[in-house]
């Protein structure tokens, strides 16, 4: 629980950073504040609901928060060291280097997969190697892949205008939406082959 309960906290954090900066990155390139998320759920910095400095703090804390659960984690469970420092990291740096070079998705990936299913099989069973956390996540980080690519497909047309870059910004719609499938297949097969 407390494993599952970081992650969360880590996870809300990342998404939170990702939206400010996607709404400044938005406010900076075309003069206006707008927020694809509004469209489709709440986006309380967008939509006025907290304020820059409290929103700071938020996260300012949410972080802590994951930071102190990480080592509570590594204490109880010395086997998930590894997957903390990697994933707060790539987590946190998603954002601010992954999008703008457009690898964004494929760090998802890597999160969702190998950093937080093999950190997670590391808690459960004591140990488990590099090569096992791929192959073991490789259902749970191709749907989530999935899921972001579609995500990004879907909003395409405003990050480009945004002057954001994504996967299926760089690689175009049409091979963007075969690699989501590709991704969505690949879930089942491995799942099969496992």
């Amino acid at each position: 629980a407390l494993y599952t309960g970081t992650l969360a906290l880590w996870h809300l954090a990342c998404n939170m950073l990702n939206d400010a900066m996607d709404l400044e990155a938005d406010r900076l390139h075309s003069g206006e504040v707008r927020a694809f998320r509004v469209e489709y759920a709440t986006h309380p910095l967008a939509q006025g609901f907290i304020s820059l400095s409290r929103f700071r703090l938020v996260i300012s804390a949410l972080v802590a928060a994951a930071a102190a659960g990480s080592v509570a984690c590594v204490e109880l469970a010395p086997a998930c060291a590894w997957s903390f420092p990697i994933g707060a990291l790539v987590a946190l740096m998603y954002t601010p280097i992954a999008k703008p070079l457009a690898v964004g998705e494929i760090l998802t990936f890597l999160i969702w997969g190998a950093l937080m299913f093999g950190g997670g099989w590391a808690v459960a069973t004591g140990g488990v190697t590099l090569v096992q956390a791929f192959a073991l996540s490789s259902p749970f980080a191709l749907g989530a892949f999935a899921v972001t690519l579609g995500r990004n497909i879907d909003k395409l047309d405003d990050t480009t205008t945004a002057g954001l870059r994504t996967l299926p910004a760089a690689l175009g719609r049409m091979p963007a939406r075969y690699l989501a499938v590709a991704a969505l297949l690949g879930q089942h097969v491995a799942t099969i082959a496992l």
